[in-house]
């Protein structure tokens, strides 16, 4: 079982059709969505290959492949905006729904192999 978050962010996005307002003239723009996700993973392990080196040290190598399928319930609307520094250690977001961005799908799924090396 998974749970995580998914965050996309894109600096300075201009956005076709988007007329900038007063505040955002000159302002470092972006463009992000945070979504939280719940998923599955499987992961299937192939041989492992093991030798030594030396008279004491040992190597592993395992290797295999995964699949995960996510669930994203609540996608987020995109936001476009710049940040402010309030102060030394805050910051402030300012930002506006863009509504000619598609939100991101709700449902996801990823694979890929992996390897993994021991001693």
């Amino acid at each position: 079982m998974d749970y995580g978050a998914f965050d996309a962010i894109f600096n300075n996005a201009v956005l076709p059709g988007y007329i900038l307002t007063p505040d955002q003239r000159g302002k470092q723009l972006q463009l992000r969505s945070s979504n939280d996700y719940i998923g599955l993973t499987s992961r299937n392990y192939l041989s492992r290959l093991q030798f030594y080196l030396g008279k004491r040290h040992q190597a592993i190598f395992t290797s295999g492949f995964y699949v995960t399928g996510g669930w994203m319930p609540f996608s987020k609307d995109w936001r476009y905006g710049y940040w402010t520094q309030d102060d030394a250690d805050s910051s402030t977001f300012h930002n506006v729904r863009a509504y000619d961005v598609p939100n991101i799908n709700n449902f996801f799924v990823e694979g890929g192999v992996f390897i993994g090396i021991g001693f």
